[in-house]
């Protein structure tokens, strides 16, 4: 089975991904927990490591499932 590669709305990589896992499509979303800096706080967050991308590992034929 071949990875496939999908191309997401800016910022909702997480959503995407969280959606897929509840169809049963496993999926590679790797997130990296960086430091974010306001006037007020500073705050651990974490952000994916490719931005607008998922990786999606199914059957050819299971394709549409994505869509």
């Amino acid at each position: 089975m071949p990875w496939f590669v999908l191309y997401t709305k800016s910022r909702s990589e997480k959503l995407v991904a969280h959606a897929l896992r509840k169809k049963g499509i496993e999926v590679y979303c790797p997130l990296r927990k960086i430091e974010k800096q306001w006037s007020d706080r500073i705050k651990i967050v974490e952000e994916p490591l490719f931005k607008s991308y998922c990786f999606v590992h199914l059957k050819e034929e299971e394709r549409h499932l994505v869509f």
